[in-house]
């Protein structure tokens, strides 16, 4: 197999290398597409919860705990490389340490695509993606008796809302608020 026939084909029929791929081959609408067809903890909740209605979550929360368009910009696509390197449940993710740099490199093109902070991630947003566990598991797997364990500062949770989401709601959400953060992030 050459290097011309490794690639991922993508929402909009283009061909996606990831370990070629620059920021020219980075488009929204693949990402949000992807994201709004995968799932959280691998699908293992009560309802289907997507990576696309997280993050739109997740931005919300961070706008209005810090009425910042580029930290709500980057919680907003903290996740996006998930839309081209498939995340794994722990500890699967820790089986496979050579995804990590594939994912880094994704986030630094992401970044580089939207002039958006994601390596390293704002602090207050990877906060938030800790603490919003405790939320995502009171609502995801209400009957769930196991003990999660989060880092320092990530003990409570956002006390967000989290309703059930068809995956067109979740991609339509996250590319009105991606149209909004953008402008606002460029405008500034």
């Amino acid at each position: 197999m050459t290097k011309e026939d490794q690639f991922i084909e993508l929402f909009t029929c283009t061909k996606f290398n990831p370990v070629t791929a620059t920021s020219e081959d980075v488009h929204i609408a693949d990402i949000a597409q992807a994201l709004a067809l995968t799932t959280r903890y691998n699908g293992h909740t009560v309802f289907p919860y997507s990576v696309a209605q997280h993050s739109v979550i997740m931005s919300d929360w961070v706008m209005g705990a810090t009425q910042d368009y580029n930290l709500a910009f980057s919680a907003l696509l903290h996740d996006a490389h998930e839309a081209y390197v498939c995340d794994m449940p722990r500890p699967l993710k820790y089986l496979f340490p050579e995804l990590e740099p594939l994912a880094l490199r994704m986030d630094e093109i992401i970044a580089e695509a939207f002039s958006v902070q994601l390596y390293p991630l704002p602090q207050i947003v990877a906060r938030a993606d800790r603490r919003i566990c405790h939320d995502e598991k009171a609502v995801l797997k209400p009957s769930s008796t196991t003990v999660w364990k989060f880092p320092e500062g990530c003990a409570e949770p956002l006390d967000v809302f989290i309703g059930e989401w068809t995956w067109r709601q979740a991609r339509s959400e996250f590319m009105d608020r991606f149209q909004i953060l953008s402008r606002k992030v460029k405008n500034e």
